[in-house]
């Protein structure tokens, strides 16, 4: 499934992550954007790669390929949330968009893989917690008002539920899933006595 579910991804991927590099361009140096721009775009391309080939790479087992696939999801996010140490030079709008971008991406990794937990938890720690910290410590800054106080607030109840979600998801599609093998076998059975019986 993260195999098929890969190909929907890189586009939107792709243009959150320009959109933050404009925003960058007036308030960050060219070469440090330029290179967490580099670094994103060369990440979401190994991350494409890979999960295409763990799709077909039957001989390794499920678990194996899993491990594979959080690893690199870990290090997308990572790429991602580099791009927070912008978050202090950003205007208030900018955080906002940032923010919105990187809950929208969270919520379509957490789908496109089906509600699978480490993927889940990649996202709220890596990402989401320290760009929900940082909104907490603009609140203490000049200017700082209700807005930055109430963000992190619905962040850690976006957080719960996303978590939430995801498990039901997961545990949904499993159940699903289990059944499908169950109905396979059952049909498999009845095929097999059907040409075992003499006619």
């Amino acid at each position: 499934m993260l195999g098929s579910q890969v190909r929907l991804v890189p586009l939107p991927v792709m243009l959150s992550l320009a959109i933050i590099a404009v925003m960058a361009y007036e308030s960050v140096p060219i070469v440090v954007w330029g290179a967490w721009l580099g670094v994103s775009v060369a990440l979401q391309g190994l991350r494409r790669y890979v999960f295409g080939k763990l799709a077909v790479l039957t001989r390794l087992s499920a678990r194996h390929r899993l491990r594979v696939a959080v690893v690199v999801n870990a290090l997308n996010a990572s790429a991602h949330a580099c791009s927070l140490f912008f978050f202090p030079v950003f205007t208030p709008f900018e955080r906002a968009v940032q923010s919105m971008l990187y809950v929208g991406l969270g919520l379509a990794s957490v789908l496109g893989a089906a509600g699978y937990m480490p993927f889940t938890l990649t996202h709220i720690l890596i990402v989401l917690g320290p760009m929900y910290a940082l909104w907490a410590w603009s609140a203490t800054l000049d200017g700082g008002g209700l807005i930055e106080v109430m963000i992190p607030v619905m962040g850690v109840i976006y957080a719960v539920t996303l978590y939430l979600v995801s498990r039901r998801v997961f545990r949904l599609l499993s159940s699903v899933f289990e059944r499908r093998v169950e109905l396979e076998e059952v049909l498999s059975s009845a095929e097999s006595d059907a040409r075992a019986k003499p006619r």
